[in-house]
């Protein structure tokens, strides 16, 4: 083998070598040449508000004559947050906490197929603070906007009570339930429960932890780099409609 033919050997043989070495190289996580392929992974806290109402159709199936939520001067509204996980582009898994006013104006609740006898004047001051574990699937329509739907389910604890207060016998109330006029004249804001009223009796068949199970959906908006607004409406033990506000890395 002369010279020329031995250096013409040497040279295909370091191009071989290096095309294998490329051909067996591996980007064992790929991040450097295809990380834009790739979805990351999103985390999110965020506090919100909601406006909230158990409707009156809802409480006609029990009750003939009850109060409302948002009536007489009386506001409800849910107050909470939520931090979420967003896999990888695809889901949200996340945890949320509220605690929601459910309490009404005085007074009176009737059964429903009871006399009119049969009502009594009554407070009601429950409140509810809820644990739920939710999901949600979402749609990224573009970089700032995304709908999206979701369930929830988790424990309730009721907070508060539910007091009935029944006209005393021989008082004018009491008479004028009695011929069937309803509602009595002691029914006006500011009655004394002093007067004319036997001693107030606690609800006692409410239980103290309740399921809460919640659907709905909204649009989240992203606002700059962490920034995030979100529109929420759905049912949760109650049917609410709020916004919530945080920050996403």
């Amino acid at each position: 083998m002369n010279k020329h033919t031995a250096a013409l050997v040497i040279a295909l043989a370091s191009l071989t070598a290096a095309s294998d070495a490329t051909a067996q190289y591996v980007d064992r996580d790929d991040s450097a040449r295809f990380e834009e392929d790739y979805e990351q992974d999103e985390f999110m806290i965020n506090a919100r508000g909601h406006a909230l109402v158990i409707p009156g159709f809802m409480l006609d199936w029990i009750w003939s004559e009850h109060a409302n939520h948002w009536s007489n001067g009386k506001s409800n509204f849910a107050w909470g947050g939520e931090f979420t996980w967003r896999r990888n582009g695809e889901y949200e898994i996340g945890l949320a906490v509220d605690w929601a006013d459910l309490r009404m104006t005085p007074d009176w609740w009737q059964d429903n197929d009871d006399p009119p006898a049969g009502a009594d004047w009554t407070t009601q001051e429950l409140q509810l603070v809820s644990i739920q574990f939710f999901t949600r699937w979402f749609w990224d329509i573009n970089e700032w906007f995304s709908p999206f739907v979701g369930v929830g389910l988790g424990p309730g604890i009721l907070l508060g009570k539910v007091t009935k207060y029944n006209p005393s016998p021989g008082s004018e109330c009491r008479s004028q339930l009695d011929a069937g006029t309803f509602p009595p004249p002691c029914s006006a804001d500011g009655v004394d429960l002093d007067s004319g009223f036997d001693a107030g009796n606690e609800e006692t068949t409410i239980p103290p932890v309740v399921p809460v199970v919640a659907f709905g959906g909204g649009a989240r908006f992203n606002i700059a780099k962490y920034g995030m607004l979100k529109i929420e409406l759905g049912f949760q033990d109650y049917f609410y409609a709020g916004l919530g506000a945080g920050v996403q890395w």
